[in-house]
């Protein structure tokens, strides 16, 4: 099932949560960078269209609850998202920066090209709550 951040279910079609995976995923619903509007118009249908849902894809980045450091659940992740059976999971790209500049510079590249931000978690992180939720 998928859930809004507040907890509240996403109104996907069966057709798109079926070949997801069992294991939670967190993640969030993609159609494109500049696509938020018509991305919110289509999970917001409390009947939800398929045809307008093949375009969604879900981009996952954590698995809340597993278990091990994030390193060891980003290749999990990874290894579920290269052998899924599900067209719309896919696996948001993780990158190593070697510094804070570096970082900022990651940034500002994202933001120019549209981006809001970056999620930053150390690969030695023990929490799998989320980078937000962990102190």
């Amino acid at each position: 099932m998928l859930r809004h951040r507040s907890g509240r279910p996403v109104s996907a079609p069966a057709s798109f949560v079926k070949t997801l995976p069992r294991e939670a995923v967190d993640g969030e619903l993609w159609l494109g960078r500049g696509r938020f509007d018509e991305l919110s118009a289509i999970v917001r249908k409390a009947e939800p269209r398929e045809i307008e849902w093949a375009r969604v894809r879900y981009m996952g980045f954590e698995m809340p609850g597993a278990s091990g450091r994030f390193a060891e659940r980003a290749d999990r992740l990874a290894s579920i998202g290269g052998g899924s059976a599900s067209p719309q999971l896919e696996v948001a790209p993780q990158v190593r920066v070697a510094d804070r500049a570096a970082l900022q510079r990651k940034l500002n590249e994202t933001v120019a090209g549209g981006g809001e931000g970056l999620i930053c978690i150390s690969r030695q992180h023990p929490c799998s709550a989320g980078a937000a939720r962990c102190s």
